[in-house]
C-alpha cells in the first residue's frame, strides 16, 4: 500500500528553518540535509513500522549525518510527519502536537 507523506505546517517550518541555516553556513550543506530528509522519508515509505515508537503512536527515524530527527505516524491513508526535529531541543515541544 502507497501513503503519502503529509507534513504539519509546524514540521515544514522547522524544516524551512533548519534549511535556511545550514545555508547560511554553506549552501552545499543544506541542499545535503535536504537530501538527508528525503532519504530518511524514503526509508519510511519502503517500512514505516520499522521504527521505533517514541511517544504514543508517533515513530522516530533518526537522519544520517545531522542531528534531526523525523518524527511520523501511521496514518490509514498518509504518513503524517509532526516534527523535523532537532535531537537538543526538548521532545515535550513536539508531543505536545499529538
Amino acid at each position: 500500500m502507497i501513503r503519502k507523506f503529509v507534513l504539519r505546517p509546524e514540521a515544514r517550518r522547522e524544516f524551512d528553518q533548519a534549511f535556511d541555516r545550514y545555508c547560511q553556513i554553506e549552501q552545499k550543506l543544506a541542499f545535503d540535509f535536504a537530501g538527508s530528509v528525503q532519504e530518511s522519508f524514503d526509508r519510511i515509505a519502503e517500512n514505516p513500522e520499522a521504527f521505533q515508537v517514541v511517544f504514543r503512536n508517533v515513530r522516530r527515524a533518526v537522519l544520517r549525518r545531522f542531528p534531526y530527527s523525523i518524527l511520523y505516524r501511521i496514518q490509514k491513508d498518509r504518513l503524517e510527519v509532526i516534527a523535523v526535529f532537532h535531537s537538543r531541543r526538548m521532545p515535550e515541544e513536539w508531543q505536545k502536537r499529538i
